[in-house]
Parts: C-alpha cells; sequence; structure tokens
C-alpha cells in the first residue's frame, strides 16, 4: 500500500474521487428488477485500485523486505495506480468508463454510475457502479 497521506495536491494528483450511485438509481433500478422480472448479479473487483494507469509521476520507498544489501535506498518509480494513492478511484473509473464505452454501453446523463446496452431482442443490460462493486440487471436466460 502507497503511503498516499504524503501525497501533495497539484504535486502527486490533479482529482481524487469515488464514484458512488445515487440512492434514487439504486431503488429505481430494484423497482424495475421485480416489475420485470430480470436477473440480478453482483460482483466486487478484488484488484479495483491496482488497475489505473499514472499519467503523474510517483516515486515510492523500497519496500522492506526488497532492499539490496549494501546499496543505498533505491526509489520505484510507480506506472501503476496502488491502493492507498488519492488518484487510485478516479484512475480506476476512468479504466472502467473506458471499457463500457468501448463496448457500446451508454452512460446515464442523470447518473455517471449507471451504464445501459439494448440488445438485438430489444432488452436491456444494465451495469451499476458502486466503487468497486457492480450490479448488472439483465432479462433471464433460459
Amino acid at each position: 500500500m502507497a503511503k498516499g497521506f504524503k501525497q501533495e495536491q497539484e504535486v502527486d494528483f490533479d482529482e481524487i474521487f469515488s464514484l458512488v450511485v445515487k440512492m434514487t438509481t439504486l431503488r429505481m433500478m430494484f423497482a424495475l428488477v421485480a416489475r420485470n422480472d430480470l436477473d440480478l448479479f453482483q460482483m466486487d473487483v478484488k484488484t479495483t485500485f491496482l488497475l489505473g494507469d499514472l499519467d503523474e509521476e510517483i516515486d515510492m520507498e523500497q519496500p522492506k523486505g526488497f532492499e539490496v544489501y549494501g546499496k543505498m535506498p533505491l526509489v520505484c518509480k510507480l506506472k501503476k495506480s496502488l491502493y492507498g494513492l488519492k488518484q487510485s478511484s478516479s484512475k480506476w473509473y476512468k479504466n472502467f468508463d473506458a471499457f463500457m464505452r468501448s463496448q457500446s454501453y451508454a452512460m446515464s446523463n442523470e447518473d455517471s454510475c449507471l451504464y445501459t446496452k439494448k440488445c438485438i431482442d430489444d432488452s436491456y443490460v444494465i451495469w451499476i457502479l458502486y466503487v468497486d462493486d457492480m450490479l448488472i440487471m439483465g432479462k433471464k436466460q433460459g
């Protein structure tokens, strides 16, 4: 885990946020699932904050146990975000958003945590993002 508490705004990061779905959106989607007898799946992304590409240059002290005897302490230059960095959540969201759009999902104008895609049979697949948890709703299979 990185020591994000040592980061300085405008030096190590520009923006920090964790996207959280609006409760109104969540209630509406649960009502839609119940009314239309849709399947509902929940998933948690275990490596969420390790997936973001860093634009900023961030150096980190070499982790304990990886020191080389006789060499002065080394510094690691991070290429990907780590747990503890202030911008990890926003980097994760940017990757998630880019992937969803590449798969032809549309982000809601009312809630940036809601993505929908119309299927060939006129049904919809709906994704809701809550930081690193997701709900996926769609027509029952089989």
